[in-house]
């Protein structure tokens, strides 16, 4: 009757760490995706304004 309960309780040991360690991998993964996203969104936006200042451009006046 012993060794029921420990296989019992060493099979339910393994499966919280398994879903430990999945929970674990979704979260990096969750973490690396909003990383990668917001450095994206922060080139783009840098890239934009980036050309909005440009100085070196001439300067045209329009004459009526």
């Amino acid at each position: 009757m012993n060794d029921i309960n420990t296989a019992y309780e060493m099979r339910i040991r393994r499966n919280r760490e398994r879903r430990n360690r999945q929970l674990r991998r979704h979260i990096a993964m969750l973490v690396a995706a909003a990383g990668f996203i917001l450095s994206l969104t922060v080139f783009g936006l840098n890239a934009v304004s980036s050309n909005a200042s440009d100085d070196d451009a001439p300067v045209v006046y329009k004459y009526y």
